[in-house]
């Protein structure tokens, strides 16, 4: 009896699975929208029906654009759009891929899990566009394309946007400090000589800092790395480590210091009360880290004149990370060649362009509304980042568990809980296990 309600069981949860996989796409009528299925995705495949999936809803009206425009170009191939809330997408997707029958056959995707599913055999090779020049590789910033760049040096899918690391600081604070504002070429050690002048004690106690470590260590600790000569998660050229090497102590250490040693930054009791980017937008914090998606809310806080742009401050060697979505093409798509008209589409410039009123663009050469609108603020150091950035780290096997693991120990960090060389060497082990666990 047991084993016929577990048969039972997986049967509907197979049945569910299928049908939560294909919902919200529109098979009737030529205008692209998120909404109701009409129709199954196997009876519109023949018809040469793509089906497409991503998660931000900000962007709903873009990639409506873009399938639409597509649409009109191939009208021979139609396009249903899906908007799956970020908090589901990844369990949906990969999911369906397992089953053998994925719930896409375009889709968004990210460095961090890209990594894994490339290394798992879940995403189509499509060097072959790229061999073709249907796809031109030179229209991208190689950051950008390394994040898609499979183990075997292959390409498994475009880079849709395209942001990097840089610093923001507030102007009115600096001008306040009659300090000059920072530029294109911010060290390190100019960074910290900013900082200690722009943080104030009152009665004994920090009220404004001059520095912030962004919660997100991919625009914080992880860059902090690459500025000092160091790598992450790349064993093969770092004696068998994936983070505990020497210039990430370093750079670690030097992070610890602005709060430990300096006083210039808040510790994890302040933080933990009162986010980054809340200090920021108050006026209790001059500098923080972060792509330039944040900007927006900045300005409406602070106002557009306080804000600026500067590159990220530097140890031993000007670098950053570069944060980049892409399309991909889920393994065992039924509907290959379609899918791969429309991925051509999403690389080229019209497939690019609608984008640029929200985002930048991994297109090269396509101004972004961003960049028109945030000029003075010297925005374009954003785009000239990408010349020397590096693609997201990620770890190959385990993916996102390595990253939760350095995480985790960044928390222990800057809570004063661990010295940086213990929480390193923890991190690494964590990492050892993460991996193994993935085999």
């Amino acid at each position: 009896m047991k084993k016929i309600l577990a048969m039972i069981l997986c049967l509907v949860t197979l049945l569910t699975m299928a049908s939560g996989c294909g919902s919200g796409g529109t098979s009737g009528g030529k205008d692209a929208s998120s909404g109701s299925e009409t129709g199954s995705k196997e009876d519109t495949a023949e018809q040469g029906a793509v089906e497409f999936m991503y998660w931000g809803a900000e962007q709903k009206e873009a990639m409506e654009t873009i399938a639409n425009d597509f649409m009109d170009v191939h009208p021979e191939i139609k396009v249903n759009l899906t908007q799956v809330p970020n908090d589901q997408y990844w369990t949906k997707l990969l999911t369906s891929i397992a089953s053998g029958s994925p719930c896409a056959d375009v889709c968004w995707i990210n460095p961090s899990y890209a990594v894994s599913m490339m290394n798992a055999g879940q995403l189509v090779n499509v060097q072959d566009l790229y061999d073709s020049k249907d796809i031109d590789s030179a229209n991208f910033v190689q950051a950008a394309l390394d994040s898609y760049t499979g183990p075997d040096g292959a390409m498994y899918g475009v880079p849709k946007d395209f942001q990097t690391v840089c610093l923001i600081y507030n102007k009115n604070l600096f001008d306040e400090a009659n300090l000059p504002y920072p530029g294109n070429d911010y060290t390190w050690e100019q960074m910290l000589s900013d900082a200690q002048a722009l943080t104030k004690t009152e009665d004994g106690k920090t009220v404004q800092w001059g520095y912030v470590h962004n919660s997100s260590v991919m625009s914080s600790w992880f860059v902090y790395c690459y500025v000092n000569g160091g790598e992450l998660f790349d064993p093969d050229n770092n004696g068998g480590k994936y983070i505990d090497t020497d210039a990430n102590r370093e750079a670690f250490q030097n992070a610890a210091d602005l709060i430990f040693k300096y006083g210039v930054a808040p510790d994890g009791s302040v933080t933990a009360e009162t986010t980054p980017d809340e200090l920021f937008m108050n006026n209790k914090v001059a500098m923080i880290t972060y792509v330039p998606s944040q900007i927006a809310n900045y300005v409406e806080m602070l106002g557009e004149d306080a804000i600026g742009v500067a590159s990220f401050p530097y140890m031993t060697q000007q670098s950053t990370i570069s944060n980049n979505l892409g399309y991909g093409i889920p393994s065992g798509t039924k509907n290959l060649e379609a899918a791969k008209i429309f991925l051509t589409y999403l690389a080229s410039r019209e497939g690019q362009e609608p984008q640029s009123d929200i985002i930048i663009p991994a297109y090269q050469g396509i101004t972004s509304k961003m960049e028109e609108e945030y000029a003075d603020m010297n925005f374009s150091v954003y785009i000239d980042a990408g010349k020397y950035a590096v693609g997201t780290p990620a770890e190959a096997v385990s993916g996102n568990a390595a990253r939760q693991a350095v995480e985790a120990e960044v928390q222990s960090i800057i809570f004063g809980e661990k010295d940086v060389a213990t929480a390193l060497k923890d991190a690494e082990e964590s990492i050892i296990k993460a991996v193994e666990n993935a085999k």
